[in-house]
C-alpha cells in the first residue's frame, strides 16, 4: 500500500543526494513515523468525526513525510499524528495548532499570526475549519511566501488550497468563498500526495541544476 508515495519519496532522495553537502543531507526527505491508537482516538476527538480510512492507513504504514526545517524550498510535509497530537496541545500561543480546521493550519504555518483570516468573520471560519481538515503542506521555490495545503473533506475527498502571503484575495476569491458553498475534493490521499510530489521533484531538480 502507498507504494507510489514511497516510490517519490526515493526519488525526491535519489535526486537531492546529488547535491553538493551539506545539502543533499539537509534537503533529504524522511518518514515512517507511525501512528498509534490514542494519537488517532485524539484526532478524531479534535475534529469531532472519524479520519477516512485512507489517511489511518497512511499513518499506520507510510506514517509521515518530513523534510528538514531548513528545506524551504520545493519540500513537503504529512505531519505524523505524534506531531500534530502533541502541538493541539502545546501552550506555546506561536507553535500551538489551534485546530485541524484548514485555516486555522494555514495560520499555524505562518506563527499562528495572520491577521487577514482573523478578520473574516466567525460563521465563515468555523465554517471552512469544520469541513476542511488539513494534515499537511508542500512548498515550491518562492522561499517560503506561499504553500499547498493539504486537506480532506466531510466526503473522504482529499485536495489542496494554494496560499501566497500577498494573495489572501486570491485565496478568499479562488478557495474560500466557493467552499463554502461546496467541496472542490476530488482525489485519493495517494494520488494528491504523488501529485504534489511530482511537482516539488521537477522544481527540485531545478533548484540543484540536475
Amino acid at each position: 500500500m502507498f507504494t507510489s508515495i514511497l516510490t517519490k519519496i526515493n526519488e525526491y532522495n535519489s535526486l537531492v543526494s546529488k547535491a553538493r553537502e551539506p545539502y543533499a543531507s539537509l534537503y533529504a526527505l524522511t518518514h515512517g513515523e507511525k501512528s498509534n491508537p490514542a494519537h488517532i482516538a485524539l484526532l478524531e476527538a479534535k475534529t469531532g468525526r472519524p479520519l477516512p480510512l485512507e489517511i489511518k492507513d497512511f499513518y499506520n504504514s507510510v506514517g509521515n513525510i518530513k523534510s528538514n526545517s531548513l528545506n524551504e524550498n520545493n519540500s513537503i510535509d504529512v505531519f505524523s499524528t505524534s506531531y500534530l497530537s502533541e502541538t493541539l496541545e502545546s501552550s506555546d500561543k506561536w507553535d500551538k495548532i489551534l485546530s485541524l480546521g484548514l485555516l486555522d493550519m494555514i495560520k499555524h504555518s505562518w506563527g499562528n499570526d495572520r491577521y487577514e483570516i482573523d478578520k473574516l468573520s466567525a460563521e465563515v471560519r468555523d465554517g471552512i475549519n469544520s469541513a476542511y481538515i488539513c494534515f499537511g503542506w508542500f512548498r515550491t521555490n518562492d522561499n517560503l511566501e506561499s504553500a499547498n495545503y493539504l486537506y480532506f473533506d466531510r466526503d473522504g475527498k482529499f485536495g489542496s488550497v494554494f496560499y501566497h502571503q500577498d494573495d489572501f484575495g486570491d485565496l478568499l476569491t479562488e478557495y474560500i468563498r466557493p467552499m463554502l458553498k461546496e467541496s472542490a475534493a476530488s482525489q485519493s490521499l495517494e494520488d494528491l500526495i504523488v501529485a504534489s510530489m511530482d511537482t516539488i521533484i521537477e522544481l527540485k531538480r531545478k533548484e540543484i541544476g540536475n
